[in-house]
């Protein structure tokens, strides 16, 4: 049976190899000769607490569901325990009350649970071990020996409730990115390095036709082409930027743009990103000229077309049927436009649109 000093260890390489996590846990369970632990860990932004994130030793994914759907009485247990102490949770709430409540028959004893032993080893974090009522109530070197593991977990439960946080929400933005279609996407760093790219830009790249990507780097196929990018990275305006390609392909149509720093933030996550490029292959798209360089512009699908529409003459009102919309429907989309690309009038509009044509 592994010791404080080996669970310890354990729970700090889990910060970054999994199984080392689960196994500390477990250790951890054997070591307080329990039936099963659970560790709670919520994160906390701006001072509000955010829905817990609960992890486990001897529970089964469907046991940790009926928990997650008791986290307001975990939550109200842990609130009235002292931080950084180890106790037997009969401290908090008297056995005599807590054997009776709906808690104790729908989640605890259908779990193998009867005596528990706690301890909140910060404000946002909560651990309890557990044993069924066959196996008797823990042992008062049992609580000193989870309080010894205290500052293990005062230290770890926290990082890792982040660290999952960001895997989660870096998951969901690589999928989000991947089902933008055939667009391109590329994350750029502060050098103007590749730290991100999404399933089209990889597609992109691998043709090996006018954009590779070496030592980091995005590069043309000419040198007049890689100055070219190079500039329109470190500008970041957003304007196009047409590179010519070695096969008889139509030029790939690029377009930078310089994020801000609260946006920049938000895609830490996947990387240390400083400049979004959008690539677009004319030749992979059933979509008109206009189309592809609305889209470029930052416009979503729907408001590409409507102004790709108006570009080749049609009213607000014959786009507005063609596209399955309303009219007033189409004049909210075409504000929008009007403010994404900085124009006033439909006519400004078209004239950036055919300015903009590669």
């Amino acid at each position: 049976m592994a010791g404080p000093l080996e669970v310890a260890a354990l729970l700090h390489a889990g910060l970054i190899d999994q199984h080392a996590w689960r196994s500390g846990l477990a250790a951890l369970t054997d070591m307080l000769e329990a039936h099963h632990l659970l560790a709670v860990a919520a994160r906390v932004d701006d001072g509000k607490q955010s829905q817990p994130v609960m992890r486990g030793a001897r529970l089964t994914e469907e046991q940790l569901g009926v928990f997650a759907s008791s986290s307001a009485e975990i939550q109200r247990l842990s609130a009235q325990m002292e931080i950084g102490r180890a106790i037997p949770t009969e401290i908090v709430v008297p056995n005599a009350i807590f054997y009776r409540s709906r808690f104790y028959h729908e989640a605890v004893r259908p779990m193998g649970g009867h005596y528990s032993i706690a301890a909140r080893p910060t404000r946002s974090t909560f651990v309890v071990a557990c044993r069924p009522q066959t196996a008797g109530s823990f042992s008062r070197a049992q609580v000193r020996t989870l309080q010894s593991i205290l500052p293990t977990l005062e230290a770890t439960l926290p990082i890792k409730s982040r660290l999952e946080h960001l895997e989660q929400h870096s998951s969901v933005l690589e999928r989000a990115l991947d089902e933008i279609g055939d667009l391109g996407i590329f994350l750029l760093d502060q050098r103007r390095f590749v730290v991100h790219l999404n399933r089209a830009a990889e597609q992109i790249i691998q043709a090996e036709d006018g954009l590779y990507w070496k030592r980091g780097e995005l590069v043309g196929a000419r040198d007049a082409d890689t100055s070219r990018l190079r500039r329109t990275l470190w500008e970041g305006s957003g304007k196009l930027c047409a590179l010519s390609r070695p096969s008889s392909h139509r030029p790939l149509v690029t377009r930078a743009v310089s994020i801000d720093a609260a946006s920049a933030d938000r895609l830490w996550e996947i990387g240390p990103t400083r400049t979004l490029l959008f690539v677009r292959d004319p030749n992979k798209t059933g979509h008109s000229d206009f189309e592809l360089v609305a889209t470029t512009l930052g416009l979503t699908r729907r408001e590409a077309t409507l102004a790709a529409l108006l570009a080749q003459g049609r009213s607000v009102a014959e786009a507005a049927d063609e596209i399955g919309i309303t009219v007033g429907n189409a004049r909210i989309h075409l504000k929008r436009i009007f403010s994404k690309t900085d124009t006033h009038r439909q006519a400004e509009l078209v004239r950036l649109l055919f300015e903009s044509k590669p």
